[in-house]
């Protein structure tokens, strides 16, 4: 329901071609079949990809950060932003598969 500060809102499930919202409820997915999950984050443009790896027996993650470049005038400060944002993002994942 939450990574780091921010609530999912929803999954999108390339496998199964559905995206299921906070309240459960589905939409059909268009779009290509792969073995891949989309955790949508509550701002806009920023999401959690996971997938398999395809050569070898792990996970792989990939976090999408963006902030809208009218919100900030200092890119060093925008930097700083979003790279505490992807690693609380890293925490709560981590945590996540620690107490697995």
């Amino acid at each position: 329901a939450q990574l780091g500060d921010l609530a999912v809102i929803s999954r999108r499930d390339y496998l199964q071609q559905v995206s299921v919202d906070t309240e459960g409820n589905q939409q059909p997915l268009p779009g290509p079949t792969a073995d891949l999950i989309f955790l949508d984050l509550e701002i806009p443009g920023n999401h959690v990809a996971i997938r398999p790896s395809g050569t070898e027996p792990k996970i792989k993650i990939y976090l999408f950060m963006f902030m809208d470049p009218g919100s900030w005038t200092d890119l060093s400060t925008a930097r700083q932003q979003l790279q505490q944002r992807a690693d609380q993002i890293e925490t709560a994942l981590r945590d996540f598969v620690e107490s697995a």
